[in-house]
């Protein structure tokens, strides 16, 4: 019985001391739990762009409310690599199509298929490379067609993502 102990014990010592696996990236090669669009300014109508990066440290009252980044992709004003301070960032993650609602807000990246409409990433270069903006849903007459119009803009409902 002992040694039945004994090995019982080590085998929850090598499962607790295994390395916590990481976060595994979405459909859209983004790793929602880790990874936040970021603008330079409050998001409020029409289209913005923003972003992709990684928190380096959390908003507090020490830091005014902002938070520092380090972009992973080239945004408007940050290139890859740089730090940078915001107070407007979200955590996303992919839209579910029963989440696609007029005047709902969402992320899309700047890429579009041969028909005009924006689409998803198909590699974690293309998400990090290209520019993603956010935009406001305006209409969804077109849903059975897998698209939603934001303003003037046609979005495929696989590239869009919503605030967590």
């Amino acid at each position: 019985m002992p040694t039945r102990s004994l090995l019982f014990g080590a085998a929850l010592v090598v499962l607790c001391a295994a390395p916590a696996l990481a976060q595994v990236p979405d459909a859209h090669f983004i790793d929602p739990q880790n990874e936040y669009f970021v603008a330079n300014g409050e998001y409020e109508s029409g289209w913005q762009f923003v972003t992709l990066a990684r928190m380096l440290r959390p908003a507090s009252d020490e830091t005014r409310g902002e938070a520092q980044f380090l972009a992973i992709g080239s945004g408007p004003d940050h290139l890859a690599g740089s730090r940078f301070w915001s107070r407007w960032y979200w955590r996303t993650r992919i839209a579910a199509p029963s989440e696609i609602s007029v005047g709902k807000m969402v992320f899309c990246p700047d890429l579009t298929n041969d028909a005009g409409a924006y689409r998803a990433p198909t590699s974690r270069a293309e998400a990090t490379q290209n520019q993603w903006f956010v935009s406001t849903i305006t209409d969804t007459s077109d849903l059975y067609k897998q698209e939603a119009q934001a303003g003037e803009f046609k979005l495929n409902i696989n590239c869009m993502r919503i605030a967590q």
